[in-house]
Formats: C-alpha cells, structure tokens, sequence
C-alpha cells in the first residue's frame, strides 16, 4: 500500500504499467488508498482522519497516534507494575488506592 501512498509520482505505474502516471491515475489511487485506509481502520480512529484527503495526511496521523499510543501505553505498564499492595491494606483499599492512581492517567 505505501507504493500508493507515496508522493512520488515517478515511481508511480499507470495501470498499463508505463512510467510516470497522469494525473487521474494518480488521483484515482489516491482515492483509493483513502477509502481503503478509512475502511480498515477501527472505528474509534475515523474522527483523527475522516477530515483528510491526501493519503500522506492520514498516513502520519495514523503513524502519530499509533506511537502516542505507544508511549502511553508503556507508561501505564511501568506504572501497573510499581503499584505494591502494603501488608495493613485490605484489598478493597488497594484497588481503591489503584483507581486514584491510574485514572487521571488514563
């Protein structure tokens, strides 16, 4: 897919396979690419994409978010596995204690 999504319209193949598409091949690929990149995308990621026409947009939107995402995600883990229950704490309190700690973050 990124062959399609790539701005350079030199590597870019007509359907016949010549060199150097025109200029509707190219749109017509590009449209393409955007509905399928909206069509396999899980629903919850439209909103960060819907508005975008060019592949390029949606292609680092998606590369952005995906890597936030990422990041964030690591941190809740590293968070999760400091989190100690303390030998006086019940264990309605340390769920309590969890919560308090992890909400904010999420």
């Amino acid at each position: 897919m990124w062959k399609f999504a790539n701005k350079d319209e030199e590597n870019l193949t007509t359907t016949s396979g010549a060199i150097g598409a025109s200029a509707q091949d190219w749109e017509k690929r590009e449209n393409n690419v955007n509905l399928l990149l909206k069509i396999l995308v899980k629903d919850n990621i439209i909103p960060h994409i819907g508005e975008y026409k060019i592949v390029n947009d949606i292609w680092v939107t998606l590369k952005d978010f995906h890597e936030k995402n990422t990041n964030h995600l690591l941190f809740l883990k590293s968070k999760i596995i400091s989190i100690r229950m303390e030998e006086n704490e019940s264990i309605s309190q340390f769920c309590l204690c969890i919560s308090l700690d992890l909400v904010p973050i999420i």
